[in-house]
């Protein structure tokens, strides 16, 4: 248990509360994807989630199968009473709209197509439209065969 004082100790020694984010502890140590990240000494993982370690010294045990959701949107921040535990999809759920902004209240593309459940297909992610992907398609074969064309022309 005397761990988990010096690591918790260590951790607030790199927390500062700036007013640009009210009721946030920033953490003001390494970063990764906006996440803190601190040390976990001796006998722990090289690297510990500081929000995680905050929340199970404050809050208690994150169980198998649950996440902590950042209840602020700021990822580095460390503070108990603003992270909760949720499960993957309810995390990913909360997370959709800031992570893909503004795009998901798009109705349309910027040709004009609706984004509908017969013309919208996502990859990674994404949402494309099917009249423009198939328009791109066939320009793309229509050029790649009069280069070819062009190709054999100049090899003859």
């Amino acid at each position: 248990m005397h761990s988990a004082f010096q690591l918790i100790d260590r951790l607030m020694r790199m927390t500062q509360m700036l007013p640009e984010a009210p009721g946030c502890w920033i953490f003001m140590g390494s970063l990764s994807g906006g996440y803190g990240k601190i040390g976990g000494g001796s006998g722990r993982p090289r690297m510990l989630w500081a929000h995680r370690v905050s929340y199970e010294f404050y809050r208690g045990p994150i169980p198998a199968g649950m996440e902590i959701d950042h209840v602020c949107r700021v990822r580095c921040c460390v503070n108990p009473t603003h992270l909760e535990l949720v499960t993957s999809a309810e995390n990913a759920r909360r997370s959709h709209p800031y992570s893909l902004g503004p795009r998901m209240a798009q109705t349309h593309c910027k040709f004009g197509h609706p984004f509908d459940a017969s013309n919208t297909y996502i990859y990674h992610g994404r949402r494309y439209c099917r009249l423009c992907h198939n328009d791109n398609c066939k320009r793309y074969r229509r050029d790649d065969g009069m280069n070819r064309r062009a190709y054999r022309r100049r090899a003859a």
